[in-house]
């Protein structure tokens, strides 16, 4: 789930955008300034006006106020007197003296520090004639997002408000998200008629079945079977796909998106709930709007089962009492956002009263919902914590670096107390004479970026920081599995229990944030399923939509993953996360994900956060109408057997991490795991993804192929396994495998592993990618590229470059909505970027015609919130194709760079026929990624100029390396070992061993180009379905899957004579070995597989 929310509300802000859609009216409203607080007013103030005349003076004026987030009232130009009355129902404030006969000017100002934001008043003002004036927020007042002249000028009687805007109203007293919020008593602005109104409304949407109360208590279970993955409930087989809808189930719009996928066959649906709405203060528990939301989905499906997600944040009441339990930041001392992204205040998951406290609340929702007649439909509780619930560690995602705080420091020493027991072994481990097991404190920034050789961590130098995370990383696990526990223990294993967990993909700081300790986690007998969204960089048509985790890890442990499909379908209006641009590609994305979810035997839930234009992101036919039919396929899938058909397995090693460095080999991790599973997407083969560990029990004789993708530093079990499965097949070794055993760290570790001589020059040769031998292995199909040299002599400044109108921001009004910052100011060789997103990615563009160069200079520097990003430059060529550098590390201090047109690659989100530039470049756009929403961020960009080539070399085969310059090992050439590809100076960087078919390749390099995996693969006897360009492939033994952007006639390669029927319509597609089938552009064609 990837959102950007304020602490206290959690999730539940993103339902702001729903109105009190089908509740009574009622006289008070929320109101805001006509925007979008969220993205428009994040960090302002706003103004808000009513002109009231009143008929005689007043003898009695009582006014309840609320604000979100911090108000002030004003009477007649003068701050109101203090509060008489303040509290969970907001400040009552006495305003008889204020007010006058005649006209009168109440007014606010609110202060929006971020998410949404609003202003509710309801007042009532008893005159001396007896009269009574009621006061209260509706469309009425008049709202500015700025004032001028004297402080408080705004606020008087004789203030001009005729050019202020009509307030927007929000919604109603009840509207979301504040009266779902814990600390707030929404009923208090409620008049005496309408709380009956708002009771018999609230009836009506929560009447269940009477029958309820005689049904036992569900049993729920899910396993892996030859169909795949299987929920049984009460003895009956559902398909594990779910509706999490985040719209209010109590309002028109909520009932309708439930009602639309119990139509479609739906009826498993998923609840998000914040564990603090039911604790409003110590002692104290109220389940009751949790009752209401289980009942409302009941209400509209009486078939429907109930699944929750509870989100297990401290409250604040309980954040205020426990100063010393509180996660704290060694990025910074203070907390500087609601965001749990960044320095959140929250709760230490190392928290032992944290901890007690959940479990209390914990046990009594459980105890609760089994006495009731609806707990009778709740089959499955998940506790989330962390970021989002997602368990990624506060503020990790930002690079905060958690958690010094003092709760962790406690218990961090007694993790080093049960792993070293003495004083003498942890100074050993980590030569320091002054450290203790009573002393020893959670590292702060500089130990977590040290590093040694290739931005790796040396055992025997770094092992403070190493130790640090994996006792992180291991209470984040033991509390997941407590909890799942927990429940088992408490419904008696009636109920499904699991946690977002196993994220991979996507995941920048994995020691930080990650989810490193899966393996255990898969061991636990508690736990049944783990979910993820999917990866958010690669849902455009033409990529591969892969999922996060390493997707077969699950099923080889017997444990299910569920997949979040969020997918941001054409009915929501913000380009953001892979929006859908219209029907054909949001039928073709969902699809995607959902032949993933089957072929690599998952299941999935639709999470729906509401389309910003009133609806839900499948509320329109087509959409709703193919979710019905993939319904149907799961469904009869569940009595199909299938099995995997791949012959080649990707191996990841999730703890490897613990020995990269929080610096740019985290980075390099990060960019290793993208390229080289992109690749794999890109061979016309299906593969299966799994862990290291699994090796060891796993049927190793259907692959041909191995592909080692981060195993710097297994263990010795680790060790000995991979060593095993690369006997007698192809695989391929990256980066720096088994450097790090433990004890040792260097090129001897290296040999032992791999059989490969290596030495370590310095901090690592330094490369980006390497020039082929001409006629080495593997080498036939790689790009030609002529390794440019500029001439300094031919610089010529690029004249659009200080030209204001030249530069340009292509995002519609909807998507800079969105933006909490962006500007930008042109100047003499470049520009002055100003930024910040929730979408961690932005790019400004150059408008510039530029007939005759061979390559672009520029001198770039980060400050602010852009300080540690990373940019691309982009050109875009005569045909409009457009083609991209490696990605470039931003520092406070100027950088020049030198960019070579031949060292530009096609762009990824390109899938036009290009393949080389033809100039005139006709522009360029600089992409910055890491920007931050919270922090905005300055790109400055000086010196931009065009240079003309020193000479002409000869093109040369190029082994593309990960998008970025590595510190790499050098390979020592010897008897057995032939060199592929070296670095600029020579040096070796990629090589083989033995013949084809059993080949040993290592690549220092940590990527792996498509060409040379293809070229392994065809020679190792691998099956290829498809071999053109554009068409992706997914398959096991009963469906295959195609995607394609492009569309066109595309040829399956079948392994035997075969018959595929459309799996959805079940039309004919062809028969044989080679079938032909005419692909739509967009498309996912999922195809079933018939002898």
């Amino acid at each position: 789930m990837r959102l950007s929310l304020s602490a206290l509300c959690g999730l539940l802000m993103l339902l702001a955008a729903t109105t009190t859609l089908g509740q009574p009216a009622t006289s008070a409203q929320w109101i805001w300034y006509p925007e979008d607080p969220a993205s428009q007013a994040n960090g302002q103030t706003r103004y808000f006006r009513l002109a009231v005349d009143l008929p005689s003076a007043p003898t009695r004026a009582r006014v309840r106020f609320l604000s979100d987030d911090a108000g002030q009232l004003f009477v007649n130009g003068e701050p109101a007197p203090a509060a008489v009355e303040q509290g969970r129902g907001g400040q009552v404030f006495d305003l008889t003296a204020s007010l006058r006969a005649g006209r009168n000017v109440v007014a606010a100002s609110v202060h929006n520090s971020g998410g949404p934001a609003g202003l509710i008043i309801n007042g009532r003002v008893d005159c001396a004639g007896g009269q009574t004036v009621r006061l209260f927020t509706n469309a009425s007042w008049r709202v500015a997002k700025t004032v001028a002249g004297a402080a408080d000028d705004w606020a008087g009687l004789e203030f001009d408000d005729s050019g202020w805007l009509a307030a927007k109203v929000i919604g109603g007293v009840l509207a979301a998200p504040w009266y779902g919020l814990p600390v707030l008593d929404m009923n208090a602005f409620l008049d005496p008629d309408e709380v009956a109104a708002m009771q018999a409304w609230r009836a009506s949407r929560v009447a269940v079945p009477a029958s309820l109360a005689a049904e036992p208590l569900p049993t729920a279970t899910l396993r892996q079977e030859a169909g795949g993955p299987l929920l049984r409930i009460n003895g009956r087989t559902y398909p594990p796909m779910l509706y999490r809808g985040f719209i209010d189930p109590l309002t028109d719009l909520g009932r309708r998106q439930i009602a639309i996928f119990r139509d479609a066959g739906v009826h498993l649906f998923s609840y998000y709930y914040p564990m603090p709405s039911s604790q409003p203060g110590p002692g104290q528990y109220d389940f009751s709007r949790l009752d209401d939301a289980i009942r409302a989905y009941l209400s509209v499906d009486p078939d429907a089962y109930v699944h929750l997600v509870l989100h297990v944040i401290a409250p604040t009441w309980w954040l205020d009492a426990h100063p010393d339990e509180l996660v704290r930041y060694a990025g910074g001392d203070d907390y500087n956002s609601g965001d749990e992204c960044e320095r959140v205040r929250a709760a230490s998951l190392a928290s032992e009263a944290w901890y007690q406290n959940t479990v209390d609340i914990w046990r009594r929702t459980i105890e609760h919902l089994q006495a009731q007649p609806w707990g009778r439909r709740v089959i499955g509780y998940q506790p989330g914590a962390g970021i989002y619930t997602e368990w990624h560690y506060y503020g990790s995602w930002s690079n905060q670096m958690p958690d010094t705080g003092p709760a962790m420091t406690r218990h961090f020493r007694g993790w080093l107390q049960r792993k070293y027991r003495t004083d003498a072994a942890l100074q050993a481990a980590w030569r320091d004479p002054r450290v203790t097991l009573a002393t020893a404190t959670v590292p702060l920034a500089a130990p977590r970026v040290a590093q040694a050789a290739l931005g790796l961590r040396d055992p025997a130098a770094q092992a403070w920081a190493a130790d640090y995370y994996r006792c992180q990383q291991e209470i984040t696990a033991e509390r997941i599995d407590s909890l799942c526990r927990l429940t088992k223990q408490l419904t008696a294993g009636r109920a499904i229990t699991g946690a977002f967990y196993g994220y991979w993909q996507g995941v920048l700081q994995q020691t930080q944030g990650g989810h490193l300790e899966l393996p255990r986690l898969l061991r636990s007998e508690a736990i049944d399923y783990f979910v993820a969204p999917y990866d958010y960089d690669h849902r455009l048509m033409g990529d591969d939509g892969r999922p996060r985790p390493v997707i077969d890890t699950f099923a080889a442990a017997g444990k299910m993953h569920l997949i979040e499909d969020d997918t941001r379908t054409y009915l929501h209006t913000v380009d953001e996360f892979g929006r859908a641009p219209d029907q054909a590609s949001s039928i073709a994305e969902t699809r995607r994900i959902f032949g993933t979810a089957l072929i690599h035997r998952s299941g999935l839930w639709y999470c729906d956060f509401g389309s910003t234009g009133g609806g839900g992101w499948y509320d329109e036919p087509a959409l709703i109408g193919d979710v019905a039919k993939l319904v149907k396929l799961a469904e009869r899938r569940l009595t199909q057997p299938s099995r995997s058909v791949a012959q080649v397995a990707l191996v990841a090693d999730p703890r490897s991490c613990y020995a990269v460095s929080d610096g740019d080999a985290m980075s390099l991790h990060l960019r290793s795991v993208e390229q080289v599973t992109g690749a794999l997407h890109r061979t016309g083969t299906p593969f299966d993804f799994l862990n290291v560990d699994q090796l060891a029990t796993a049927d190793l004789s259907r692959y041909r192929v191995l592909v080692f993708l981060n195993t710097v530093a297994p263990d010795a079990a680790g060790r000995a396994t991979l060593r095993r499965a690369a006997q007698g097949r192809a695989v391929v070794w990256l980066w720096a495998p088994g450097i790090n055993d433990g004890r040792r760290f260097g090129p001897d570790a290296v040999r032992e592993l791999t059989g490969f001589a290596t030495k370590i020059d310095g901090p690592g040769v330094m490369a980006h990618e390497a020039t082929a031998a001409e006629g080495a292995p593997l080498t036939a199909g790689l790009t030609r590229r002529a390794s440019v040299t500029l001439d300094p002599a031919s610089r010529q400044p690029v004249a659009a470059a200080g030209d204001q109108a030249a530069w340009f921001n292509p995002r519609d009004a909807q998507t800079m909505a969105t933006y909490a910052a962006y500007d930008y100011t042109a100047v003499p060789g470049g520009l002055d970027w100003h930024v910040a997103t929730r979408d961690g990615w932005s790019d400004v563009h150059l408008k510039a015609d530029l007939p005759n160069l061979a390559g672009l200079g520029l001198t770039v520097s980060g400050t602010d919130g852009l300080a540690s990003a990373n940019l691309r430059l982009v050109v875009k060529d005569a045909d409009g194709a457009e083609f991209m550098t490696d990605l470039h590390a931003l520092t406070t201090a100027p950088t020049p760079w030198q960019l070579p047109l031949a060292s530009l690659r096609r762009a990824d989100w390109y899938h036009g026929p290009s393949e080389t530039i033809r100039l005139p470049l006709t522009g360029l756009k600089l992409v910055a990624y890491g920007v931050q929403a919270e922090r905005p961020g300055w790109l400055h960009v000086r010196d931009l100029a065009t240079f003309a080539a020193k000479d002409s070399p000869t093109p040369q085969r190029i082994w593309d390396g990960p998008g970025c310059d590595q510190p790499c090992l050098t390979l020592v050439e010897q008897a057995g070992t032939t060199v592929i590809a070296r670095s600029e100076q020579g040096a070796p960087l990629v090589a083989c061993q033995g013949p084809a078919g059993r080949r040993q390749v290592f690549s220092a390099l940590a990527a792996l180009p498509t060409p040379a995996l293809c070229a392994l693969l065809d020679e190792s006897g691998v099956h290829r379905y498809v071999t053109q360009p554009g068409v992706l492939v997914q398959a096991d033994s009963r469906l295959l899957m195609l995607h394609t952007k492009a569309g066109g006639p595309c040829t399956v390669h079948l392994p035997q004579p075969e018959r595929l029927l459309d799996a959805l319509s079940g039309e004919p597609m062809g028969q044989g070995r080679d079938i032909t089938i005419n692909l739509p552009a967009p498309s996912t064609l999922l195809l079933e597989r018939l002898p």
